[in-house]
């Protein structure tokens, strides 16, 4: 199975609003500022599944996180980068905070986070995956509404 493509080309349709002939900038999965990953290996799921010992041969490597080029720049950075990944942002730097710390920890941690832009966030770098990844289905459709509409409810069944 071939692993999902991530330098597209550099004008198309957006991933997230489907706006076509627009210029495309490059999705960070994980979002920058976020624990920094020294390598990261790209498999697809078939390989990973199908690898007698556990893990796969084949997969492509990714310095710091994987860059999809699939979404337009208002998309990219007005939407995603300055709403939703903040939050996003925090809540994973919160969570390695407290895993690697070097202070005895409870066995049970409270942070505070706001998990509606987390849900926006999360759902739009999904929909970032896969260089011109259409037609996207009933789900992809709604997710698209929850991270263009800030006031729209979670899809069902999310």
């Amino acid at each position: 199975m071939p692993l999902p493509i991530t330098k597209g080309p550099t004008h198309g349709k957006c991933n997230i609003c489907t706006l076509p002939n627009q210029k495309l900038t490059s999705d960070h999965v994980p979002p920058k500022g976020t624990i920094k990953f020294p390598r990261m290996k790209l498999h697809s799921i078939i390989d990973f599944l199908e690898a007698s010992n556990g893990m796969p041969k084949k997969g492509r490597e990714f310095q710091q996180g994987v860059k999809f080029r699939t979404n337009c720049e208002s998309c990219n950075s007005n939407v995603i980068g300055s709403q939703y990944d903040p939050a996003l942002i925090k809540l994973c730097n919160d969570i390695s905070n407290y895993l690697y710390s070097q202070i005895a920890r409870p066995t049970a941690a409270t942070l505070l986070t706001q998990p509606d832009l987390v849900a926006r966030a999360i759902a739009g770098h999904v929909l970032s995956i896969g260089v011109e990844y259409f037609p996207r289905g009933e789900m992809g459709e709604a997710l698209a509404q929850f991270v263009l509409d800030p006031n729209s409810p979670p899809p069902k069944g999310l």
